[in-house]
Order: C-alpha cells, then structure tokens, then sequence
C-alpha cells in the first residue's frame, strides 16, 4: 500500500468575505463639509448686485462668497506648486 499525502491548508476558507467599511473618518468628515456648505448657501440665499471688470450681475451672496473662496484656494495651491518646483529645480542644480 502506498501512503497518499495531502497538505493542510493554510487558512481555513470562510464563505463570507471581509469588505471595508463604506463608512470612512474621511467620508464622514467630507459629508459634514458638504452640509455644511449647503447650510451656508441657503442661508445666504439673499440676492447682491456684483461688477467685475465691465460685467454687472446679480448673485446671491452665498455663491459669491463660495466662488471667491473656492478661487482662492485655486491660486494659493498654484503659487505653492509653483514654489515647491522651484526649491526642487534649485536642489538639482
């Protein structure tokens, strides 16, 4: 007679499959955000009369003020793009 062998196997199977939670601290805190933002919007739903360069329009002050800030974050992460390739272009050389 001849002995047959068969490894053990490492880990037992499990028929259910471990998945990540959906709900995540940076989901959480991004929800937050957006109702916050939402919050601020309707309540500066107010209409404002706004002139930039030669255009006048009407806005409401929420939006404005979204738009500016949003702006603003455009143009500060640009200028610290800009310097940080600056610094690494001046360790190269």
């Amino acid at each position: 007679m001849t002995a047959h062998y068969e490894p053990e196997p490492l880990h037992e199977a499990t028929s259910e499959v471990e998945r990540p939670s959906v709900v995540t601290p940076k989901r959480v805190l991004a929800a937050v955000l957006v109702a916050l933002v939402l919050t601020f919007l309707v309540q500066n739903g107010a209409s404002a009369r706004m002139h930039f360069l030669t255009l006048s329009f009407h806005l409401p002050i929420g939006v404005a003020l979204l738009v500016s800030a949003v702006a603003g974050a455009v143009l500060a992460l640009l200028a610290t793009a800009a310097r940080r390739r600056r610094v690494r272009r001046a360790r190269r050389n």
